[in-house]
């Protein structure tokens, strides 16, 4: 039986999150919490990646996501747009965003989102 084990082969497959570089300015894409954390009422951001370039099944990624910020309301709302391809997988993916902002001092906040 234990020879058997050796020689019985097991695939995974699993989702794999879209992977975009540097978080810091893309962190609506991944935690929709993060709407509305800017000063301003309105953002707008791009990212695009490309690996292997020329490399058959080479990843490519192309995002887009915007946010508009209520001060009455406390609240944020925003969009995501992303297109993302690893090999023979693509993903497309449009999303809408909830945030409820919490004041809980001058400088500190606590959010809340929904995807």
């Amino acid at each position: 039986f234990t020879v058997f084990c050796f020689f019985i082969k097991v695939d995974v497959v699993a989702q794999e999150m879209f992977q975009v570089q540097s978080y810091m300015y893309n962190q609506f894409i991944y935690n929709p919490a993060s709407g509305g954390m800017y000063e301003t009422d309105f953002n707008a951001q791009t990212a695009s990646r490309l690996q292997w370039s020329g490399t058959e099944g080479a990843p490519v990624t192309n995002c887009a996501w915007m946010d508009h910020r209520f001060k009455k309301n406390k609240m944020s709302t925003g969009m995501v747009f992303l297109n993302d391809q690893i090999g023979a997988t693509r993903t497309t993916e449009v999303a809408a965003n909830y945030t409820y902002i919490l004041r809980l001092t001058k400088s500190l906040k606590l959010s809340m989102g929904l995807r």
